[in-house]
């Protein structure tokens, strides 16, 4: 199986933010794509025309699905959700509700541990690894298609191609085996 991902384009968070606090926190993820977002997503399919692709799977988050049917109906293909494509989760079990601060400071532990190397004591978050084994038992139900389109978020494109610049939009051809 090829495997082109694909990053989800630029979400409008402005729209879903003037209907007050039902859309803050992780409601956020109701975001549809901005115009320009859109625009990535046409961008990304017709970078992938060729690639000849047999199939779209898509993250459940709004921003991904909007970009996924983007390029499924630009490519003529079916689309597919795999609640497993998820984003990275800063708190793995849930134990705990996650808000903008701890977000950020889970982010900065992350990031600080793969230029360190040295994990954080009582560490909540997924490390690329787990991230991998996740998407690839996702995506285990799809080894017989010939090359599939994956639209998902920055840390599980950066989990399966080790590239730490991953724009919104941006499509790779060249992911790591999981």
């Amino acid at each position: 199986m090829r495997l082109a991902l694909v990053r989800h384009g630029e979400a409008d968070y402005a729209s879903i933010s003037k209907m007050g606090p039902t859309f803050y926190g992780n409601r956020r993820d109701f975001a549809p794509l901005s115009t320009n977002g859109e625009r990535q997503a046409l961008e990304a399919a017709d970078t992938l025309r060729d690639f000849r692709a047999t199939r779209v799977i898509a993250s459940p988050y709004t921003r991904t699905l909007h970009t996924a049917a983007i390029i499924a109906m630009a490519l003529r293909l079916p689309l597919s959700v795999e609640a497993a494509l998820h984003d990275w989760l800063p708190v793995r079990d849930s134990s705990f509700a996650v808000d903008d601060e701890i977000a950020k400071t889970k982010i900065e532990e992350f990031d600080a541990y793969y230029a360190s190397g040295i994990e954080p004591p009582a560490r909540t978050w997924e490390t690329l690894e787990e991230i991998r084994v996740r998407v690839g038992r996702a995506l285990d139900p799809y080894k017989a298609e010939p090359a599939i389109i994956v639209v998902t978020h920055e840390a599980v494109v950066r989990s399966l191609t080790n590239r730490r610049d991953v724009g919104l939009g941006s499509v790779h051809t060249d992911p790591v085996v999981f």
